[in-house]
């Protein structure tokens, strides 16, 4: 399908319509998705990026949902390819939880208070072995991350920083959110690679998904892929799906790298997949 363009505003790519993105000389870090996929296999993807997707891979109604996990599939497999995987993390995460019902009621955070449950996952060589987190995130907890990791701990405050805003609040400092730096662990051998076919063959006799020829083990892409301690497979690249990313290319090497990515299953609106790929410097 046709890619996006990356200078048309639409619900996938609001930054364009931003004044601050224009005055600050931001437009040009937007590109188009393709070049993450380049610059995965050429070791140059930027510090940070956020990759957006069109419509038709965004998981959102009425799309396939199998598209979107392809599309996942196809990034996730470019960073393992990179030789950047041995210092990456990926958090796979859905920004709506579906329309379904929730019989557990969010923490009060602020009188906005948080949203319904949605699902995460850590991808990384240190992820820690078949452990579910019982902490309480919220979108902010990435952000949180992102500040522990680049800027020691310190937050960032709408009121002063940047150009100042005086509503938002700086939630990501609460309390009541936990630490995604605990769902890695660094005492252990890193983890291999686990590749997966973006279009794994089905077995028409029994339904489930069966083993492709190269030896990849075929199925829902975000379960398998949830394990990258796995031994190392081979798998089908695939092609690159359409999309917008955002950031500004570097070859700068370092020893920590984040990648982000959240499918959007919003029944009215959804934001779609982001990609954050977080490298702190060496």
């Amino acid at each position: 399908s046709k890619p996006q363009a990356p200078y048309t505003p639409e619900i996938w790519n609001p930054l364009v319509d931003f004044q601050t993105v224009h005055k600050d000389h931001q437009l040009q870090n937007i590109q188009d998705a393709r070049n993450f996929y380049r610059d995965a296999a050429n070791d140059s993807l930027p510090a940070v990026s956020w990759v957006i997707p069109s419509n038709e891979v965004s998981e959102h109604p009425p799309a396939l949902v199998s598209r979107g996990e392809s599309y996942v599939t196809g990034l996730i497999n470019a960073v393992m390819r990179s030789s950047e995987w041995s210092s990456s993390a990926i958090f796979l995460a859905w920004d709506d939880w579906g329309g379904f019902y929730d019989h557990v009621a969010p923490p009060t955070i602020d009188v906005n208070g948080l949203g319904l449950r949605v699902p995460g996952i850590v991808i990384s060589p240190y992820a820690k072995l078949g452990d579910v987190d019982h902490q309480v995130y919220s979108f902010d907890s990435y952000l949180r991350f992102i500040e522990d990791d680049f800027l020691g701990g310190s937050r960032l405050d709408p009121k002063t920083d940047g150009r100042p805003d005086p509503r938002p609040d700086v939630r990501e400092a609460s309390s009541v959110l936990g630490d995604l730096a605990n769902d890695f662990d660094f005492s252990r051998p890193a983890g291999g690679t686990f590749i997966l076919s973006q279009h794994p063959r089905r077995d028409t006799t029994t339904g489930p998904a069966s083993s492709s020829p190269s030896g990849t083990t075929s199925g829902a892409s975000g379960s398998p892929a949830a394990s990258p301690s796995r031994s190392p497979r081979a798998g089908s690249a695939g092609s690159p799906s359409p999309g917008l990313a955002l950031g500004r290319p570097s070859t700068k090497r370092g020893s920590r790298t984040l990648l982000e990515i959240g499918a959007g299953v919003a029944v009215l609106f959804g934001a779609g997949l982001v990609t954050w790929r977080l490298r702190r410097g060496s």
